[in-house]
Formats: C-alpha cells, sequence, structure tokens
C-alpha cells in the first residue's frame, strides 16, 4: 500500500509461498503464530545466484518519447548510476509493455529516425516498484548483465557488488 502497488491477496500470498519453497524466506511456527523472516542477505544471494530465472523483459530500440519521461533506467544506464562505468551511447529506460504501448501511440519522435536515439527495456512487472537512484534495482541490473561479455562491464558490476557486500559471493559463484 505505502508504494501504490496494487497487488491481490492471492498473488503476494502465491510470491510468499515461492520465496518459502525457494528458500528466501524462513518460516518458524505455525499458523497466527507462524513468523516469516528473509534468510541472511549473503545466504539470499547465493539461493538467487543458483536460482533459474525466466528472462520477464526485452530491449526494443525507440525513435518515440513522451514530453515528461519519468522512468527508471535499466542495463548499463542503469549500471553506471551504480559504479563508474560511463553512460552508454544510447540510454536505456525500463518500462511496462503498458508505458511502451502509450510511448510508441502518443509519444513524439525523437532524431531523424536513421537509427534509435534510446533503448526500452520492457518489462512484465512495474520496474519501479523497486527502483533505487532512479534506476533499476541492482539484484536486476546484476541479473540482466551478468553474462555480458563486455569487460567493462564485468568490472562495474564487481564494483556496483561491493557496495553490498555480496562480490565475493557472486565471484564464488561465477
Amino acid at each position: 500500500k505505502k508504494t501504490g502497488y496494487d497487488c491481490s491477496i492471492g498473488k503476494l500470498s502465491g510470491s510468499i509461498l515461492r520465496l518459502i519453497k525457494e528458500g528466501f524466506l524462513e518460516v518458524r511456527g505455525t499458523g497466527p503464530h507462524r513468523i516469516v523472516n528473509f534468510v541472511p542477505k549473503v545466504e539470499a544471494w547465493k539461493r538467487l545466484m543458483s536460482a533459474n530465472l525466466k528472462k520477464t523483459h526485452q530491449i526494443v530500440p525507440g525513435n518515440y518519447a513522451l514530453e515528461k519521461m519519468n522512468l527508471p533506467f535499466s542495463g548499463e544506464s542503469a549500471l553506471s548510476k551504480f559504479s563508474q562505468l560511463a553512460e552508454p551511447r544510447l540510454p536505456v529506460f525500463a518500462v511496462t509493455n503498458q508505458q511502451f504501448l502509450k510511448i510508441r501511440a502518443t509519444g513524439k519522435p525523437i532524431g531523424d529516425f536513421g537509427e534509435p536515439r534510446l533503448l526500452y527495456d520492457v518489462r512484465k512487472e512495474d520496474p519501479e516498484l523497486f527502483s533505487i537512484k532512479d534506476a533499476v534495482n541492482p539484484i536486476e541490473i546484476y541479473m540482466d548483465l551478468k553474462n555480458d561479455p563486455d569487460e567493462r562491464i564485468q568490472i562495474a558490476l564487481e564494483e556496483m557488488l561491493e557496495m553490498y557486500g555480496l562480490s565475493e559471493v557472486a565471484n564464488a559463484k561465477g
């Protein structure tokens, strides 16, 4: 409720049960006295590193934008917010499918249409929900870019993870 994110009790309950099943939440007790806590950060990160996650977003080139586009950054644009990585030539913005369709339908053209002027990272869920520093959260950034062959990206990912005390865990699993 605090974030303004509309989530049904059924979806929330299903998500919590999945987090318990995958080992991200610990449960003590039963019934109304049941206590649910997240496992320690390093343990959760180890489990996340070995999780088989499906990609639920797609990068799409863009030549249209809305006049007041206040969207979180994604990809290399987001990583540049958490590291010394230079911002990429084309900014990458995270959007929902509905936002992307609105931009295509009502957005104004930018550039000369020779090449894309920006990239949209079209996501299933609202990227603003857990965004930090005007960018998708560091976990999503890491998962999106961990297999990128560019050495600069890998160095920047390491730098970002160091901020959270997780670089050793990533190196042990990677």
